[in-house]
Protein backbone atom coordinates (compact mmCIF):
# COMPACT_ATOMS: atom_id res chain seq x y z
CA UNK A 1 0.00 0.00 0.00
CA UNK A 2 2.69 2.36 -0.95
CA UNK A 3 0.78 4.43 -3.01
CA UNK A 4 -1.96 4.90 -0.93
CA UNK A 5 -2.50 8.21 1.35
CA UNK A 6 -3.47 8.00 5.14
CA UNK A 7 -7.40 8.50 4.06
CA UNK A 8 -8.09 5.93 1.32
CA UNK A 9 -11.20 3.15 0.33
CA UNK A 10 -9.12 0.54 -0.54
CA UNK A 11 -8.69 1.52 -4.13
CA UNK A 12 -6.87 -1.73 -6.20
CA UNK A 13 -6.33 -3.81 -2.86
CA UNK A 14 -7.27 -7.56 -2.45
CA UNK A 15 -7.74 -9.95 -0.29
CA UNK A 16 -9.93 -9.14 2.57
CA UNK A 17 -10.04 -5.93 1.46
CA UNK A 18 -11.83 -6.29 -2.10
CA UNK A 19 -14.36 -8.89 -0.32
CA UNK A 20 -15.17 -6.16 2.61
CA UNK A 21 -16.16 -4.32 -0.32
CA UNK A 22 -18.45 -6.70 -2.11
CA UNK A 23 -20.34 -7.76 1.10
CA UNK A 24 -20.92 -3.73 2.02
CA UNK A 25 -22.49 -3.19 -1.65
CA UNK A 26 -24.52 -6.54 -1.02
CA UNK A 27 -25.60 -5.43 2.77
CA UNK A 28 -26.57 -1.84 0.47
CA UNK A 29 -24.01 0.62 2.01
CA UNK A 30 -23.72 3.29 -0.45
CA UNK A 31 -19.76 3.98 0.37
CA UNK A 32 -16.76 1.87 0.48
CA UNK A 33 -14.94 1.32 3.68
CA UNK A 34 -12.71 4.33 4.56
CA UNK A 35 -9.11 3.35 6.37
CA UNK A 36 -7.50 6.20 7.85
CA UNK A 37 -4.09 5.50 9.56
CA UNK A 38 -3.88 6.08 13.13
CA UNK A 39 -0.86 6.67 16.04
CA UNK A 40 0.41 3.29 16.77
CA UNK A 41 0.10 2.26 20.61
CA UNK A 42 2.74 2.47 22.70
CA UNK A 43 4.54 -1.36 22.49
CA UNK A 44 2.80 -2.84 19.62
CA UNK A 45 2.87 -3.12 16.32
CA UNK A 46 4.05 -0.20 14.35
CA UNK A 47 0.77 0.35 12.28
CA UNK A 48 -2.46 0.72 13.23
CA UNK A 49 -5.33 1.19 10.81
CA UNK A 50 -9.00 2.82 11.74
CA UNK A 51 -11.61 1.25 8.91
CA UNK A 52 -15.00 2.78 9.24
CA UNK A 53 -18.27 1.95 7.30
CA UNK A 54 -20.54 4.62 7.19
CA UNK A 55 -24.74 4.35 6.76
CA UNK A 56 -28.11 5.68 6.06
CA UNK A 57 -29.61 7.69 8.74
CA UNK A 58 -32.70 5.96 10.10
CA UNK A 59 -32.29 2.64 8.91
CA UNK A 60 -30.89 -0.61 10.32
CA UNK A 61 -27.08 0.34 8.24
CA UNK A 62 -25.69 1.52 11.25
CA UNK A 63 -22.24 3.10 11.54
CA UNK A 64 -19.43 1.12 12.55
CA UNK A 65 -15.56 1.44 13.20
CA UNK A 66 -12.95 -1.06 13.88
CA UNK A 67 -9.09 -0.86 14.49
CA UNK A 68 -5.68 -3.32 13.81
CA UNK A 69 -2.50 -3.01 14.00
CA UNK A 70 0.22 -4.47 11.58
CA UNK A 71 3.90 -4.85 10.23
CA UNK A 72 2.76 -3.12 7.53
CA UNK A 73 0.28 -0.40 6.08
CA UNK A 74 -1.41 -3.15 4.08
CA UNK A 75 -1.34 -5.69 6.74
CA UNK A 76 -3.14 -3.20 9.03
CA UNK A 77 -5.80 -3.20 6.32
CA UNK A 78 -6.17 -6.69 5.95
CA UNK A 79 -6.26 -7.25 9.59
CA UNK A 80 -9.00 -4.33 9.90
CA UNK A 81 -11.26 -5.87 6.82
CA UNK A 82 -10.93 -8.83 8.54
CA UNK A 83 -12.74 -7.95 11.59
CA UNK A 84 -15.44 -5.70 9.59
CA UNK A 85 -16.39 -8.67 7.56
CA UNK A 86 -16.90 -10.95 10.52
CA UNK A 87 -18.81 -8.51 12.19
CA UNK A 88 -21.28 -7.60 9.58
CA UNK A 89 -21.49 -11.10 8.75
CA UNK A 90 -22.94 -11.55 12.35
CA UNK A 91 -25.30 -8.23 12.16
CA UNK A 92 -26.69 -9.03 8.86
CA UNK A 93 -26.96 -12.67 8.97
CA UNK A 94 -30.94 -12.60 7.31
CA UNK A 95 -29.27 -10.54 4.37
CA UNK A 96 -26.12 -13.15 3.79
CA UNK A 97 -27.54 -16.57 4.80
CA UNK A 98 -29.33 -16.76 1.22
CA UNK A 99 -25.95 -15.84 -0.77
CA UNK A 100 -22.30 -16.91 -1.66
CA UNK A 101 -21.36 -15.26 1.84
CA UNK A 102 -23.36 -17.31 3.87
CA UNK A 103 -20.01 -18.91 4.54
CA UNK A 104 -17.84 -16.18 6.27
CA UNK A 105 -17.14 -15.91 9.34
CA UNK A 106 -19.27 -14.32 11.91
CA UNK A 107 -18.07 -13.27 15.46
CA UNK A 108 -20.16 -12.03 18.51
CA UNK A 109 -19.20 -8.65 20.39
CA UNK A 110 -16.81 -9.89 22.76
CA UNK A 111 -15.76 -12.65 20.91
CA UNK A 112 -12.46 -13.42 20.02
CA UNK A 113 -12.94 -16.47 17.78
CA UNK A 114 -15.26 -16.26 14.72
CA UNK A 115 -18.21 -19.11 13.75
CA UNK A 116 -18.97 -21.16 10.65
CA UNK A 117 -21.79 -22.40 9.06
CA UNK A 118 -21.18 -25.98 8.47
CA UNK A 119 -20.81 -27.14 5.22
CA UNK A 120 -21.40 -30.78 5.12
CA UNK A 121 -24.15 -30.76 2.83
CA UNK A 122 -22.18 -29.20 0.27
CA UNK A 123 -21.18 -30.87 -2.79
CA UNK A 124 -18.35 -29.15 -3.78
CA UNK A 125 -15.09 -30.28 -2.29
CA UNK A 126 -13.50 -27.50 -3.00
CA UNK A 127 -15.56 -25.01 -1.24
CA UNK A 128 -15.46 -27.35 2.34
CA UNK A 129 -11.73 -27.27 2.06
CA UNK A 130 -11.47 -23.47 1.78
CA UNK A 131 -14.11 -22.98 4.45
CA UNK A 132 -11.74 -25.29 6.99
CA UNK A 133 -8.80 -23.04 5.72
CA UNK A 134 -11.02 -19.85 6.71
CA UNK A 135 -11.78 -21.43 10.46
CA UNK A 136 -8.20 -22.42 10.97
CA UNK A 137 -6.77 -18.72 10.09
CA UNK A 138 -9.74 -16.81 12.47
CA UNK A 139 -8.41 -19.48 14.89
CA UNK A 140 -4.66 -18.09 14.58
CA UNK A 141 -5.40 -14.60 14.15
CA UNK A 142 -7.11 -15.04 17.17
CA UNK A 143 -4.63 -16.86 19.10
CA UNK A 144 -1.91 -14.17 18.18
CA UNK A 145 -3.81 -11.37 19.14
CA UNK A 146 -3.68 -12.74 22.61
CA UNK A 147 -0.14 -13.50 22.58
CA UNK A 148 0.52 -10.34 21.61
CA UNK A 149 -1.51 -8.72 24.35
CA UNK A 150 0.23 -10.53 26.68
CA UNK A 151 3.42 -10.01 25.07
CA UNK A 152 2.80 -5.90 25.77
CA UNK A 153 1.16 -6.40 29.28
CA UNK A 154 4.82 -8.33 29.98
CA UNK A 155 6.33 -5.30 28.57
CA UNK A 156 4.51 -2.53 30.14
CA UNK A 157 5.24 -4.28 33.63
CA UNK A 158 8.78 -4.79 33.18
CA UNK A 159 8.76 -0.94 31.87
CA UNK A 160 7.19 -0.34 34.81
CA UNK A 161 9.33 -2.14 37.44
CA UNK A 162 12.31 -0.81 35.48
CA UNK A 163 11.58 2.68 36.29
CA UNK A 164 10.82 2.08 39.98
CA UNK A 165 14.36 0.22 40.12
CA UNK A 166 15.75 3.55 38.47
CA UNK A 167 14.00 5.80 40.80
CA UNK A 168 14.97 4.05 43.71
CA UNK A 169 18.34 4.02 43.00
CA UNK A 170 18.30 7.84 42.19
CA UNK A 171 16.95 8.58 45.60
CA UNK A 172 19.60 6.22 47.12
CA UNK A 173 22.20 8.37 45.13
CA UNK A 174 20.80 11.79 46.55
CA UNK A 175 20.52 10.08 49.86
CA UNK A 176 24.22 9.33 49.79
CA UNK A 177 25.10 12.50 48.28
CA UNK A 178 22.81 14.75 50.92
CA UNK A 179 20.40 15.95 47.92
CA UNK A 180 16.94 15.96 48.26
CA UNK A 181 15.03 12.82 46.59
CA UNK A 182 14.48 13.87 43.22
CA UNK A 183 10.49 13.72 42.00
CA UNK A 184 9.45 11.67 39.35
CA UNK A 185 6.10 10.74 37.57
CA UNK A 186 4.06 7.79 39.06
CA UNK A 187 2.73 5.53 36.47
CA UNK A 188 -0.82 3.79 36.25
CA UNK A 189 -1.18 0.65 34.89
CA UNK A 190 -4.63 -0.09 35.77
CA UNK A 191 -7.94 2.10 34.62
CA UNK A 192 -9.73 4.47 37.61
CA UNK A 193 -12.67 3.58 38.99
CA UNK A 194 -15.78 5.57 37.35
CA UNK A 195 -18.14 5.86 40.66
CA UNK A 196 -15.42 7.72 42.55
CA UNK A 197 -13.26 10.73 42.09
CA UNK A 198 -9.96 10.87 40.16
CA UNK A 199 -6.98 10.11 42.32
CA UNK A 200 -4.95 13.22 43.07
CA UNK A 201 -1.07 12.41 42.23
CA UNK A 202 0.68 15.34 43.51
CA UNK A 203 4.75 15.49 41.56
CA UNK A 204 7.70 16.99 42.87
CA UNK A 205 9.11 19.76 41.63
CA UNK A 206 12.17 18.53 39.12
CA UNK A 207 14.72 21.19 40.69
CA UNK A 208 13.01 21.76 44.70
CA UNK A 209 14.13 25.05 46.57
CA UNK A 210 17.40 24.20 49.16
CA UNK A 211 16.17 23.40 52.29
CA UNK A 212 16.02 26.53 54.53
CA UNK A 213 18.37 27.40 57.83
CA UNK A 214 16.46 26.36 60.52
CA UNK A 215 15.21 29.95 62.49
CA UNK A 216 17.06 31.03 65.75
CA UNK A 217 14.95 29.91 68.78
CA UNK A 218 13.36 33.55 70.49
CA UNK A 219 14.96 35.47 72.45
CA UNK A 220 12.28 36.17 75.39
CA UNK A 221 12.11 40.01 76.77
CA UNK A 222 14.54 41.35 79.34
CA UNK A 223 12.42 41.75 82.38
CA UNK A 224 12.13 45.63 83.27
CA UNK A 225 15.04 46.65 86.06
CA UNK A 226 12.97 46.83 89.87
CA UNK A 227 14.95 49.78 91.56
CA UNK A 228 16.33 48.19 94.64
CA UNK A 229 14.10 49.22 97.79
CA UNK A 230 16.27 50.69 100.58
CA UNK A 231 15.89 48.90 104.13
CA UNK A 232 13.47 50.34 106.35
CA UNK A 233 15.28 52.50 109.12
CA UNK A 234 15.28 50.50 112.26
CA UNK A 235 13.13 52.45 114.69
CA UNK A 236 15.07 54.15 117.67
CA UNK A 237 14.93 52.44 120.86
CA UNK A 238 12.70 53.84 123.44
CA UNK A 239 14.93 55.32 125.96
CA UNK A 240 14.82 53.68 129.28
CA UNK A 241 13.61 55.64 132.14
CA UNK A 242 15.60 57.30 134.69
CA UNK A 243 15.09 57.19 138.56
CA UNK A 244 16.68 59.26 140.45
CA UNK A 245 16.29 59.48 144.46
CA UNK A 246 15.99 63.03 145.71
CA UNK A 247 16.95 63.21 149.62
CA UNK A 248 15.59 65.86 151.61
CA UNK A 249 15.09 66.50 155.66
CA UNK A 250 12.28 65.09 157.27
CA UNK A 251 11.03 67.48 158.19
CA UNK A 252 10.78 69.34 154.09
CA UNK A 253 8.30 65.84 153.66
CA UNK A 254 6.48 65.70 156.62
CA UNK A 255 3.28 67.65 156.91
CA UNK A 256 1.17 69.18 160.14
CA UNK A 257 -0.95 66.49 159.69
CA UNK A 258 1.19 63.45 157.99
CA UNK A 259 2.38 60.25 159.34
CA UNK A 260 4.87 59.91 157.63
CA UNK A 261 8.73 59.39 157.22
CA UNK A 262 11.35 61.50 156.04
CA UNK A 263 12.35 60.29 152.46
CA UNK A 264 10.42 60.98 149.23
CA UNK A 265 9.51 58.58 146.96
CA UNK A 266 11.54 58.24 143.68
CA UNK A 267 10.29 60.07 140.55
CA UNK A 268 11.60 59.82 136.91
CA UNK A 269 14.33 62.55 136.13
CA UNK A 270 12.23 63.36 133.20
CA UNK A 271 9.15 63.36 134.63
CA UNK A 272 8.98 67.00 136.15
CA UNK A 273 9.94 68.81 139.22
CA UNK A 274 9.01 67.41 142.33
CA UNK A 275 5.75 69.14 144.21
CA UNK A 276 6.84 70.74 147.39
CA UNK A 277 4.30 73.20 148.05
CA UNK A 278 3.80 71.44 152.14
CA UNK A 279 7.32 71.68 152.25
CA UNK A 280 9.21 74.47 153.44
CA UNK A 281 12.96 75.54 152.54
CA UNK A 282 15.41 77.05 154.48
CA UNK A 283 14.73 80.32 153.74
CA UNK A 284 11.16 80.39 154.86
CA UNK A 285 12.24 81.79 158.31
CA UNK A 286 14.48 81.65 161.58
CA UNK A 287 12.23 78.61 163.43
CA UNK A 288 13.79 76.35 161.05
CA UNK A 289 17.48 75.92 162.44
CA UNK A 290 15.93 75.36 165.71
CA UNK A 291 13.46 72.49 164.01
CA UNK A 292 16.44 71.06 162.76
CA UNK A 293 17.99 71.07 165.90
CA UNK A 294 15.42 69.18 168.06
CA UNK A 295 15.59 66.51 165.21
CA UNK A 296 19.04 65.85 165.56
CA UNK A 297 18.84 65.30 169.51
CA UNK A 298 15.50 62.94 169.02
CA UNK A 299 17.44 60.73 166.63
CA UNK A 300 20.74 60.33 168.73
CA UNK A 301 18.82 59.97 171.55
CA UNK A 302 16.70 57.13 169.70
CA UNK A 303 19.92 55.33 168.62
CA UNK A 304 20.93 55.41 172.32
CA UNK A 305 18.04 53.37 173.29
Amino acid sequence: MAGHPPNHRGEGMIDFVAELARMTLVVGYPDAPEYTTIPPLSGELPHRVRLEVHGYVGTCLANMAVEASGGTADHACQEAAYLMMARLRERHDYIFHDTAYRYHPRRAHGDGVSSFRPTAGENDTTFGHMCAVMRGLDRMHSDLHKATKALNDGKLMRIVALKDEIARLKKENAQLKGLPAPGGVRIRTTPRKRTTAPVRIQLAPRNPPPPAAPAAPPVPPAAPAVPAVPPAPAPAPAPAPVFTLSFAPASAARGPASGTGGWLSATPSGSGETDLSGSRSRSEGPGDEQEDAFDSTDRRSRSEH
